[in-house]
């Protein structure tokens, strides 16, 4: 309740337009300034996931960038009057991952490669998503499909540089819901950049 308070005061601060009413665990706009999916919230260049209290820019970059361009890009990101924008986690990236449930222990506890990796990069059929072909929340948008279409984590894939001086990191496929490493520090991907909503 604390959270879904703190949530509505802050919309309705930031978004003059919006008339807001409670339905549940969501909140519902009669402006197009801001407009509802299931639980989320969406506002401009903002999709505000309530359940884990993420704000995730929408859509994402659509540039592929290399991973120290991807953490700059997102810590200049000025969305919604926000400055705690950052290049996401593991577990955070995870969290917008959906209709793929193949087991993957990869986590921000479990970084190690490959002690957690078995069966991370299985995935599942390619560009059968429940949006539009990309496994991930169905409110979001972007592309998921081509050559440097991953998306950049920050976890470190601990144990995947034997010389332990340049470890590669997690990435998400979302056009086939697998998780696996980046390929070494040429690799260029996409990055969604995520914030700390307004409930923590």
């Amino acid at each position: 309740m604390k959270r879904e308070l703190a949530v509505r005061r802050e919309l309705v601060m930031r978004t003059t337009q919006a008339s807001l009413v409670a339905l549940g665990l969501c909140l519902v706009s009669v402006s197009v300034s801001v407009s509802v999916s299931g639980c989320g919230v969406f506002l401009p260049g903002v999709w505000y996931d309530e359940e884990h209290d993420l704000m995730w820019e929408e859509p994402g970059s659509g540039t592929a960038f290399y991973l120290d361009e991807a953490e700059n890009y997102c810590a200049e990101l000025d969305l919604f009057d926000r400055t705690n924008w950052h290049a996401p986690n593991i577990d955070q990236l995870r969290t917008i991952m959906k209709g793929c449930d193949k087991p993957c222990a990869v986590s921000t506890d479990c970084p190690t490669w490959p002690d957690c990796s078995d069966g991370c990069s299985d995935g599942c059929t390619l560009s059968r998503g429940p949006d539009d072909g990309c496994y991930w929340s169905e409110p979001l948008s972007g592309s998921c499909g081509d050559l440097f279409e991953d998306y950049w984590s920050i976890t470190e894939a601990l144990g995947s540089d034997p010389s332990g001086t340049d470890p590669d990191v997690w990435l998400v496929d979302f056009q086939r819901g697998a998780i696996k490493t980046s390929l070494g520090e040429d690799d260029q991907h996409f990055v969604r950049c995520v914030a700390v909503g307004p409930g923590s």
